[in-house]
């Protein structure tokens, strides 16, 4: 008896274990010590993300996770990929995109992939910032589920896999059981109706409408938009799963690699999406407009508990402005890698800059002491600190506001539409406004035909499908001679000594392109001006 007794309890103790090893992996806040990951500390996404804040969150956030969760070290150390994404990271943040199809479409998350690198070293090895951790709508269903909302994924770290979307092509899905969100009419609520959760991409731009209800976000992870090979979505496929093919051809929807292929850690934190542009959280425009606090309070719980344990260094006491100036050293000075002296806090000198050295600025902070600080960065991409006691100012620099991806009409058809677009972004400065005129003539001094100027106050804007969009009505402009013109007006802040703050506005012109208005009946081709 007592062995058959023992035998029985041995059975438990198996059915026990078998049990647990069946749990998926969504990972706790309990982790066994692993091998630390050389490089962490030198990531840094001062690249791709011109918000100051948001940069700041993402560099924190990016080492504290790596840091503190040994599954992403280990995987790191087997080749494998981390795979972050921050809702809210993205400059696309300041300004919504609307398409009359579908209502608002997000793409205000960033999504980065950290790998080691030749040399060991922890590195970003892709980015995107035409990517959504959330449905675009909260109140569709899920399809094929019983629910009153979009199932979608709790903040939190996952393990994730290779897998065929359910469309023509192939895509990953992550092992989260327990990580389903529901919202229940408004109410929170939690629950297991999908064995997995996709990762995968739009499959036009925007929305393409109803009948293309994979092109909207309704809960899944989403990562760039198109169908070509050369799109975001491809190349991300590329970098973490090792494709060589194009990952949207419907031909060909399996991985070299195979299917249910464990391809890394995938690390979800929507942080930055609860602040509105201008910080408040839970504020307007933020992810309060799709649900409720008691909501956002679930969806976000791990990642408010990260925030909660991670360090943000001297700099969140101090207060920030935007800086775009060179300027020089007068004396031997340290740059330090906080605004403020070496010992201060955990503030440590980088290196000693000789007297006479010129740098540039790409912002600036006052601190607690009340002291001017001009934040710089190394060739590396590190953040240094000089005093701006021992500096002297030289000139504003403007050449950061730049203006990419716009299209100007050439030959336009009197009467037709044309889109205004282009993303304009700043490093240093503050874009305070942004406006779009048609003038009649070739010139800016000729009288305003159409279009808008809105208020910016950041460090960035898309023009497409925005306000200023809306209200260029290229229909209505007349035939003959136009020119197309796109500025900013703008704000930098630098110091005189080390307690007093000056600044510097203007007017600073993007674009401006000569176009001809011609009759409807003409050929096109006929005209050829440039």
């Amino acid at each position: 008896m007592k062995y058959t007794r023992g035998k029985r309890i041995w059975s438990m103790v198996l059915a026990i274990c078998l049990v647990l090893s069946m749990i998926p992996s969504f990972v706790s806040h309990v982790e066994v010590e692993a091998e630390a990951v050389s490089g962490v500390d030198s990531l840094t996404c001062a690249g791709f993300i011109s918000n100051t804040t948001r940069r700041n969150y993402i560099d924190t956030m990016m080492k504290y996770y790596i840091n503190n969760y040994s599954s992403l070290q280990n995987t790191l150390n087997n080749g494998l990929s981390v795979v972050f994404m921050f809702e809210g990271g993205s400059d696309n943040y300041d300004n919504y995109k609307y398409v009359d199809a579908c209502g608002t479409t997000r793409l205000q998350a960033v999504c980065i992939v950290v790998q080691l690198n030749s040399s060991g070293n922890a590195s970003i090895v892709f980015y995107s910032e035409n990517c959504s951790s959330i449905p675009d709508d909260a109140n569709w269903s899920t399809p094929g589920y019983e629910s009153s909302g979009s199932t979608t994924i709790l903040d939190g770290i996952y393990s994730f896999q290779t897998v065929n979307h359910n469309g023509n092509y192939a895509g990953f899905n992550t092992d989260c059981y327990t990580g389903w969100y529901v919202p229940y009419s408004g109410s929170t609520g939690y629950a297991s109706y999908c064995d997995g959760i996709n990762i995968h991409t739009r499959g036009v731009s925007y929305c393409g409408g109803s009948s293309y209800g994979w092109c909207n976000s309704a809960g899944c992870q989403v990562i760039g938009y198109g169908t070509s090979s050369s799109n975001e979505y491809n190349q991300f496929m590329k970098t973490v799963a090792g494709i060589s093919f194009n990952a949207y051809d419907g031909t060909q929807r399996t991985y070299s690699s195979g299917l249910y292929v464990h391809k890394g850690y995938y690390v979800v934190d929507r942080q930055l999406g609860l602040l509105s542009s201008d910080g408040t959280e839970y504020g307007s425009g933020s992810l309060a407009s799709l649900y409720s606090k008691g909501d956002l309070d679930g969806i976000t719980e791990f990642s408010t508990n990260a925030r909660a344990n991670a360090s943000f260094g001297y700099t969140s006491d101090c207060d920030f402005y935007p800086s775009s100036c060179q300027f020089k050293t007068t004396d031997s000075t340290p740059m330090n890698s906080e605004p403020c002296s070496a010992g201060n806090n955990d503030s440590e000198t980088i290196k000693t800059l000789s007297s006479g050295t010129t740098l540039t600025s790409v912002g600036m902070y006052k601190n607690t002491f009340g002291n001017f600080w001009y934040q710089v960065e190394t060739s590396s991409g590190e953040t240094g600190y000089v005093y701006a006691g021992d500096t002297s100012y030289v000139k504003e620099i403007t050449s950061d506001i730049t203006i990419t991806d716009y299209d100007t009409p050439n030959g336009h058809v009197y009467g037709t539409t044309f889109p205004v677009s282009g993303t304009i972004k700043s490093v240093g400065n503050r874009i305070d406004s942004a406006a779009v005129w048609i003038h009649s003539g070739f010139g800016t001094s000729g009288t305003k035909v159409t279009g808008d100027s809105v208020s910016v106050n950041g460090k960035s804007y898309s023009l497409l499908n925005s306000t200023i969009d809306y209200n260029t009505s290229f229909g209505d402009i007349p035939e003959g001679n136009h020119t197309y013109a796109i500025s900013v007006t703008y704000t930098n802040y630098y110091a005189e000594g080390a307690t007093t703050l000056k600044s510097n506005s203007g007017t600073k012109q993007l674009v401006t392109e000569y176009f001809v208005v011609i009759p409807s009946s003409a050929d096109q081709s006929t005209c050829s001006h440039s």
